[in-house]
C-alpha cells in the first residue's frame, strides 16, 4: 500500500509547491504596485526565499521512488557516503576531457558541472535573506547554510529517517561544501547590492 502512495504523494507535492509559488508571486506584484524601492527589494527577497524552499524540497526529496523488492540493489551506490572533499572538481574535469583540451563549452555542458552549479545556486537565497532582512553576521549565515545542508544530507543518507529501506540519495561531502559556498556568495552579493540601493526595511 505504501508503495502505491509514494507516486501520488510526489505529484501532489509538486502541485502544492507550484501553487504556493504562484500565489506568493502575485503577492509580490501587489507589494510592487504599492511603490517604493524598499517595497520592491523586500518583495524580491521574500520571493527568492520561498523559491529557495521550493527548489530545496525538489532537489532533496523529490521525486519519491517506488519501493520494489530490489530497491536496495537499484540504489546500492547511494548507501555508501561520498566523503572525499572536492571530488566534484575531478568529476568535472574527467567529464569535460579537460586534461586533453580545455573547452568552456565542454565544462559547462556536462552533468557534473551542472550538478555543482545547482548545489551552489540553490543556497544563494539563504545567504541573501539574513543579510537583507535580519542583518546577521557572515559567520552566522554561513553556519546556518552548513547546518541546513548537513540536515538535508542526513535526510538523504538515512532514506528519510528510515522511511525507505535504503538511501536513494547519496550523502555527499561535496554538497556540504557547495551549499555552504552558495550561502556565502549570496551574503556577499547582498552586501554589495546594499551599498548601492540602501538597506531594505524589515517586513
Amino acid at each position: 500500500m505504501f508503495e502505491a502512495v509514494i507516486p501520488n504523494a510526489s505529484r501532489a507535492a509538486w502541485s502544492v509547491a507550484a501553487l504556493v509559488l504562484i500565489v506568493y508571486g502575485i503577492t509580490c506584484l501587489v507589494h510592487l504596485s504599492a511603490g517604493g524601492r524598499n517595497h520592491l527589494l523586500r518583495s524580491l527577497l521574500m520571493y527568492a526565499f520561498w523559491l529557495f524552499g521550493l527548489i530545496i524540497a525538489v532537489l532533496i526529496v523529490l521525486p519519491l521512488p517506488e519501493i520494489s523488492p530490489d530497491f536496495c540493489a537499484i540504489y546500492r551506490r547511494a548507501s555508501t557516503p561520498q566523503t572525499v572533499p572536492f571530488r566534484f572538481v575531478r568529476d568535472i574535469a574527467r567529464a569535460s576531457g579537460i586534461h586533453y583540451q580545455i573547452s568552456l563549452r565542454a565544462i559547462v555542458g556536462n552533468f557534473s558541472f551542472l550538478q555543482a552549479f545547482t548545489n551552489v545556486g540553490a543556497f544563494i537565497p539563504l545567504g541573501i535573506y539574513p543579510r537583507g532582512f535580519s542583518r546577521r553576521s557572515l559567520l552566522t549565515a554561513t553556519l546556518a547554510g552548513f547546518a541546513l545542508s548537513l540536515s538535508f544530507e542526513v535526510v538523504q543518507g538515512t532514506g528519510i529517517f528510515g522511511l525507505y529501506p535504503c538511501p536513494y540519495r547519496q550523502f555527499d561531502v561535496d554538497d556540504l561544501i557547495l551549499n555552504t559556498s552558495g550561502t556565502l556568495i549570496g551574503y556577499v552579493a547582498m552586501a554589495v547590492v546594499g551599498v548601492f540601493v540602501g538597506r531594505p526595511t524589515r517586513p
